[in-house]
């Protein structure tokens, strides 16, 4: 019988090793970073509408999953943000830096006469996987955009980034640097694309 306890002891810090108590939540707020310039004038962009909540009613999305050591999903990481707010915050912030005036709204390219970006497809996808000495996170950060001017589709590309690092359970926990690294990823790789299409207005 004294060999139990050791045993059951063992079992349990495992089995909590692989089950952490590592914030479900993420509550990112995106820090424009980057260096471009050369937009000017005013730059209309249209994003996907989403759910509104209802008076009272508090929405949540999930954004990722927490996964113990075999893989198996133990529970979901969530944000009181949509993933369309994230990525059209992300670059509005980044559009303003570059020099341009953001109008932000739901009108169709049709009836806009200036310049037009429309975001879609937005995906942001985390992962959490703690185990007994470390834990891995990664972020994917993925989003189409549409660059319109003068009512005329001049291109669409789709933007991803992704980014997963490994370091040890006594770490501060990764996963908000992660997303905003992915955020930043393709930003970079959209908001030249903007100006060397669109330019100054």
């Amino acid at each position: 019988m004294k060999k139990v306890f050791p045993i059951l002891l063992i079992v349990a810090v495992m089995a909590l090793a692989g089950c952490t108590s590592l914030p479900h939540r993420i509550d990112l707020m995106y820090i424009p970073s980057g260096p471009v310039k050369g937009g000017s004038g005013q730059i209309y962009l249209a994003a996907p509408k989403g759910a509104t909540a209802l008076p009272g009613e508090q929405l949540r999305w999930v954004v990722g999953e927490i996964k113990d050591s075999d893989g198996r999903v133990t529970d979901d990481i969530t944000s009181p943000l949509a993933p369309r707010d994230q990525i059209t915050d992300a670059l509005t912030q980044e559009l303003e830096k570059a020099g341009y005036q953001v109008l932000k709204g739901e009108a169709p390219p049709e009836i806009v006469s200036g310049p037009y970006l429309r975001l879609s497809d937005v995906k942001i996808d985390l992962t959490e996987s703690p185990s007994w000495f470390k834990v891995t996170s990664s972020a994917l950060v993925s989003a189409k955009l549409e660059i319109w001017r003068s009512g005329t589709l001049v291109k669409t590309e789709r933007y991803d980034a992704s980014f997963e690092e490994s370091y040890a359970r006594t770490q501060p926990e990764e996963l908000q640097v992660l997303l905003q690294k992915a955020l930043e990823g393709v930003t970079e790789k959209a908001i030249p694309d903007v100006i060397r299409n669109l330019g100054s207005q």
